[in-house]
């Protein structure tokens, strides 16, 4: 049953909450806080270990702050939707913007090539990220 077809409820305080969670699956999934994570905490916790806390991708230290490590994301190699599976192998750790990248991009089934389309789209963001932070009175970034 997909996730979606799951009761939700609006709550007093005006979110959803999940009246029925879905069956467990050994190994592939699990509910922490009342949400449902499509790789198992355990599973998890062994890829952000195996690759130190940095984004695989753009290289973003995701201790450096309390947000990037609570919005730290694991990322598919090759996509569920293509087979891929919850593996450590097929598993790399990644911050939530490339990650977002990469879910649009199902077709790129290996590390390399998938590391190579991040590093295309920055060098293709920088300059307006520098003119946003020129025009907002911030600080030079490094």
């Amino acid at each position: 049953m997909a996730l979606s077809e799951f009761k939700l409820r609006l709550s007093g305080a005006r979110r959803w909450t999940l009246l029925t969670p879905p069956p467990y699956q050994a190994g592939t999934s699990c509910w922490i806080r009342g949400l449902y994570m499509r790789v198992h905490h355990k599973l998890w916790r062994q890829v952000f270990q195996r690759d130190k806390g940095f984004c695989q991708y753009c290289g973003a230290d995701l201790l450096r702050s309390f947000s990037m490590y609570w919005s730290a994301t694991v990322d598919h190699v090759l996509a569920v939707s293509a087979g891929g599976q919850d593996t450590l192998e097929n598993l790399k750790l990644s911050c939530t913007g490339c990650n977002g990248l990469l879910s649009r991009s199902a077709a790129l089934s290996t590390f390399e090539d998938r590391k190579a389309l991040v590093r295309k789209r920055i060098a293709e963001e920088h300059n307006g990220f520098v003119e946003w932070r020129k025009h907002l009175g911030r600080a030079p970034a490094f």
